[in-house]
């Protein structure tokens, strides 16, 4: 540590991976300063940094440093630009590509998708306001569910996130997307702290279709799209049977609570909730990150307005993700004429 004219400065050097190189960081009073510009936000003292080094964000290492030094790491890859980053990926054979999220997670990916795969590989980010939102709703020991998990890209922000005392459970039906969130888990060491499952969340357990479209590999729904999204989208749909499941029965018996849900189910949110009643009331204080796409919705047959309305009177308060990553109130009739949005819905403490 060195002293400076407003008190003492605590210097050290991270590795940076979005940048590929080592950084510099100083903290002054608390606040974070980085290559002399300050990032607003952080205004705890840091008693004592290690310097770290390449392996800091990688395996188990991360959840062993304090919860307030992961917070400002983060805030350095969440501040950084990627424009001028050159970003390293490498293709491994049968149309898979291996590559490391924003954040330093290795990720593989599936290079015949396009809804997805270039985002990541370009940028380090899958819908990135909605990652901050997310990031800043996990803390260390937290139990989250992830409903359509895709390759695991929020299993493995969450993993990273909640340490070695946490857990999430991630459901995928999709088997190919499955055994590369199987891979992506285990490489980078999260096999422990995360439960698989290979079937859809829906309000009962029983077999159904999965219309998987073969370019756009994160949109598989239990609703056909209309032919006319197809036609634009330039893809085409196989339908696959896979085995659904309720949430009220997968957690029965299992004395789990949940904190943080997130569902990306391309229309079968109605249907989600309908399954997970028992599970919301023994879950009072959960918070819900969920998908509301009203033309999925109606592909699936259930009624987007009928699904809002349902939410309301559960005692949810209807609010959207904006693009600054903030909790926006918003009603019924809005919401609809979005037609697509992140909802976050967490009930009002009685």
């Amino acid at each position: 540590m060195s002293s400076t004219g407003e008190g003492m400065a605590l210097r050290f050097t991270v590795w940076n991976p979005l940048r590929a190189c080592r950084r510099e960081v100083t903290f002054v009073r608390g606040c974070l300063m980085n290559n002399s510009s300050r990032i607003d936000g952080l205004k705890e003292r840091i008693r004592a940094i290690p310097i770290v080094g390449p392996g800091l964000r990688y395996l188990y290492s991360w959840a062993t440093l304090p919860a307030k030094v992961r917070q400002i790491l983060d805030a350095l890859h969440l501040h950084s630009t990627t424009k001028d980053t050159v970003r390293e990926s490498t293709y491994i054979g049968n149309y898979k590509a291996l590559t490391r999220t924003a954040l330093g997670q290795k990720i593989v990916l599936d290079t015949r998708d396009v809804s997805i795969t270039p985002h990541i590989i370009l940028d380090g980010w899958w819908e990135i306001s909605v990652s901050r939102f997310f990031l800043n709703l996990l803390t260390e020991g937290m139990t989250v569910v992830e409903l359509g998990a895709n390759v695991g890209y929020y299993t493995l922000l969450a993993a990273s996130r909640i340490g070695t005392k946490g857990k999430v459970f991630a459901f995928e039906p999709n088997p190919d997307l499955f055994e590369i969130l199987h891979v992506n888990m285990e490489i980078n060491g999260f096999l422990e702290r995360t439960e698989l499952v290979n079937k859809a969340a829906m309000h009962r357990s029983e077999p159904v279709t999965l219309h998987r479209m073969q370019r756009h590999l994160a949109s598989a729904s239990v609703g056909r799209p209309s032919e006319d999204l197809l036609i634009r989208w330039r893809d085409r749909v196989e339908p696959i049977i896979v085995q659904a499941i309720s949430l009220d029965e997968f957690f029965k018996n299992r004395n789990v609570e949940i904190n943080v849900m997130k569902i990306d189910a391309e229309g079968s949110e109605p249907y989600i909730f309908a399954g997970m009643s028992g599970t919301l009331e023994s879950n009072p204080d959960m918070s819900i990150i969920c998908e509301f796409n009203r033309d999925a919705i109606t592909w699936a047959n259930a009624n987007p307005a009928d699904f809002l309305e349902n939410l309301a009177r559960s005692g949810f308060s209807l609010m959207y993700i904006d693009y600054d990553s903030r909790p926006v109130e918003a009603s019924i009739e809005e919401l609809l004429d979005f037609g697509f949005c992140e909802l976050y819905l967490k009930k009002a403490r009685s």
